[in-house]
């Protein structure tokens, strides 16, 4: 499970800085995130990621990180 560090990535649901590890799950990388930041108007903000609407966002944005994970290789 290699770790990585986003530092900030533009998704359509808004800016994030993310740390966590990707996971291999039958034939697809899943992403295990451990800290999620959202930048809000007044600097970062860190969301609870056991929260059920943080659990969505990160699915939402989960194609948006692997995609730019692979660019960074």
């Amino acid at each position: 499970m290699p770790a990585f560090n986003i530092t900030r990535i533009h998704t359509p649901k808004g800016i994030f800085k993310l740390t966590g590890k990707t996971v291999a799950d039958t034939g697809s990388t899943k992403l295990q995130v451990d800290t999620l930041d959202i930048l809000g108007t007044d600097g970062w903000i860190t969301l609870d990621i056991y929260a059920c609407h943080t659990q969505t966002l990160i699915h939402l944005i989960e194609d948006d990180c692997l995609q730019h994970l692979q660019e960074k290789q």
